[in-house]
């Protein structure tokens, strides 16, 4: 079921994205990725550095 509602876009300079990869456990290696939002810290170093 898709929600109806406001939405706010996110800038993209609040969005650090760290890198992916994957864990096994019992044979199965689900990928993840790593990904840091802010509301205070935006800019391009947060973009490329997460700080």
């Amino acid at each position: 079921m898709q929600r109806k509602g406001k939405r706010t876009a996110i800038d993209t300079t609040c969005v650090n994205i760290r890198g992916t990869g994957a864990s096994s456990s019992n044979g199965v290696e689900p990928p993840h990725t790593d990904i840091k939002v802010t509301h205070s810290v935006c800019g391009e170093d947060f973009r490329l550095n997460g700080s």
